[in-house]
């Protein structure tokens, strides 16, 4: 059996290799794009990475699937479920951020007016340091982070090697 994973925003799938070590006798697969970044995917608006994980179910999963997503990839799988239910076996959503229609409008307004930046979570994603000399160190600095406290030692290890990018001159990011 096969299950496709959508993973969270900020978080690349390889984080998950844990939680998917759990799920035997499933085969765990998911795009090779990273959802919310680059080119493939990109951020502002959802319906690129819609298309994009409809064609990858198209092109490259043996369906119907299983279509499993943890936050942003939750939310993810309930859209590509809605449109193309024909790939689709089942479909399980892990803390998809979902909102009432009065939230909403709220977040549009604060979008539209600019103020959408000034305000948690991405105010703190704003201020969070993303560049390193090593990727030890920073090992080292999200251990002393409380969004990774409860993360286990092989996760946040995956964290750290799947998530940071070497840069040219040198260093992580």
């Amino acid at each position: 059996m096969n299950l496709v994973f959508l993973h969270s925003n900020g978080f690349s799938a390889p984080v998950y290799q844990g939680f998917f070590n759990a799920l035997v006798p499933y085969k765990v697969e998911y795009p090779p794009s990273v959802l919310g970044h680059g080119n493939d995917f990109p951020k502002r608006s959802w319906k690129p990475m819609i298309k994009g994980v409809i064609h990858y179910l198209e092109q490259e999963v043996q369906t119907p699937t299983t279509l499993m997503g943890h936050s942003l990839g939750g939310v993810i799988s309930l859209f590509v479920a809605a449109q193309r239910p024909d790939l689709l076996e089942r479909v399980i959503l892990l803390d998809p951020p979902t909102f009432g229609p009065r939230l909403r409008n709220i977040l549009k307004v604060g979008k539209a007016i600019g103020i959408s930046g000034r305000v948690p979570p991405a105010s703190l994603a704003k201020r969070r340091r993303s560049e390193f000399e090593s990727r030890e160190g920073a090992l080292e600095y999200f251990k002393g982070k409380k969004l990774f406290r409860n993360f286990d030692e092989q996760s946040l290890e995956n964290y750290v090697q799947h998530g940071l990018k070497e840069v040219s001159g040198g260093g992580f990011q």
